[in-house]
């Protein structure tokens, strides 16, 4: 079965990362076709055309990038989502993956922030995925993980990075793709643009993407039962908790605005849960402690 998207940490790779925001964030400088800091499919397999500089959907400035997901051509044909990568890849084609390189990154963002447009085949949805490292690949010490809905005009998204580790980040791997991974639909398409981290400022939270999503999960730490409680638009949504290595231990579905889980199996640490509607979209993140 073909894996998607390896992610491979790699050094001294953009020194010049400042604290404030990443590099060429609003797409504004492109160099053969792809823009300066960043990495595109088609960069990686040097076929496709479909990322492209784009002045007519701009947010800001004089240019966004234009993301349209396409097919690895011969001997793979393997359908993949356009994507935009901040820092090196590849595409291994005896491995039939993109391997997507990480990059240093010594700070510790509040969220990360960003404008988008996007039209999706079918029902598919566009995803963003920010992992943040200290000291390996396995140790994960800060994520945003999220299905982007269609949006026929520019949205403004705040997303909040959630920790499982009060350390400070050495690398950070983050890529936006133009539609989801399992499968891959050709054809959608997403444009982006201001991409920037935020740092000790306020945030919208994900409910900028969630559409006034309202949720709280209490006692934090908790030590058998879980309080969830969301408001009426995410009754009959299922939350569903992993462990900060990304494996799911354990689902519940809101049957009403006042729900109960028991964690007493957990074994004390970290745990991340997603909301995930209906149609199977992320819609609100979070964490919390099992002591």
């Amino acid at each position: 079965m073909m894996r998607y998207f390896t992610l491979i940490i790699l050094g001294f790779i953009f020194s010049n990362i400042s604290a404030q925001s990443l590099s060429n964030g609003g797409f504004e400088t492109w160099v053969g076709g792809n823009p300066a800091s960043w990495s595109t499919s088609h960069s990686s397999i040097s076929a496709s055309t479909l990322e492209s500089q784009d002045s007519t959907h701009v947010y800001q400035g004089s240019y966004d990038i234009k993301l349209v997901g396409g097919t690895v051509p011969a001997p793979a044909n393997i359908a993949y989502p356009g994507f935009a990568h901040y820092g090196t890849a590849a595409y291994d084609n005896s491995q039939q993956d993109f391997v997507l390189n990480s990059v240093p990154y010594p700070y510790r963002p509040d969220s990360i922030q960003f404008a988008y447009e996007y039209n999706p085949s079918g029902n598919d949805s566009a995803n963003v995925f920010c992992n943040l490292f200290s000291g390996s690949q396995g140790n994960i010490i800060g994520l945003v993980n999220i299905n982007l809905g269609a949006t026929a005009s520019y949205r403004l998204v705040t997303l909040p990075v959630t920790y499982m580790s009060a350390s400070t980040p050495d690398s950070l791997n983050l890529t936006f793709y133009s539609g989801g991974l399992f499968p891959p639909v050709a054809g959608s398409t997403m444009h982006l643009d201001a991409v920037k981290f935020i740092y000790n400022g306020s945030t919208t939270g994900i409910e900028s993407v969630a559409g006034g999503a309202d949720v709280t999960v209490y006692p934090n730490p908790a030590r058998a039962k879980l309080i969830i409680s969301v408001n009426d638009k995410m009754i009959g949504s299922t939350i569903r908790v992993y462990s900060v290595l990304g494996n799911e231990m354990m689902s519940s579905e809101l049957i009403n605005s006042h729900n109960t889980m028991d964690v007493s199996a957990l074994s004390e640490g970290i745990y991340i849960y997603r909301i995930i509607n209906k149609n199977e979209k992320t819609i609100y993140t979070g964490k919390f402690s099992k002591e």
